[in-house]
């Protein structure tokens, strides 16, 4: 990304903070602007259909932290992040309608989370990080977004 393309983002400003207060674009040369422009239509979306305070994404992490090799997060194509008011149905909804084709939840957080990033491919990844291993397995994940409709 560029300043000037940081600065046509609608719910991100160059100075904000990502859940641990760091700024999510400290390394913003290393950050795809497809990502951003994605999320921040996202968060549009949200923001219209959930209300400004449940719509409001909170960041996690974008590409400051510690990720496995390989992650796309150290492509600046991948964020980590919760929303105040969505469940992890609703979410895995809209970043399906948004077109993120790597979804992972992960239901244990404080706040119930979810990565998700622009991978290449045919179709959509979708993993669970459940009792600190990753559980790649279709019925498990679909079991996940069942448990979050019976909230």
């Amino acid at each position: 990304m560029t300043t000037h393309e940081i600065a046509l983002l609608r719910n991100f400003s160059k100075s904000e903070k990502d859940v641990f207060g760091r700024e999510i674009f400290e390394k913003y040369y290393e950050i795809e602007n497809d990502l951003m422009t994605n999320v921040d239509n996202l968060v549009d979306f949200a923001k219209q259909n959930y209300g400004t305070r449940d719509g409001a994404l909170i960041v996690h992490d974008i590409n400051l932290g510690e990720h496995v090799a390989g992650s796309l997060h150290g492509k600046g194509r991948a964020i980590d992040g919760h929303f105040k008011g969505i469940n992890l149905f609703q979410i895995t909804v809209l970043l399906m309608k948004f077109g993120f084709n790597g979804i992972g939840l992960y239901p244990q957080w404080n706040a119930k989370g979810f990565h998700a990033d622009i991978r290449k491919g045919p179709h959509t990844s979708t993993w669970v990080y459940y009792d600190e291993e990753y559980n790649y397995d279709w019925l498990f994940f679909e079991e996940q977004l069942e448990i979050e409709l019976e909230c």
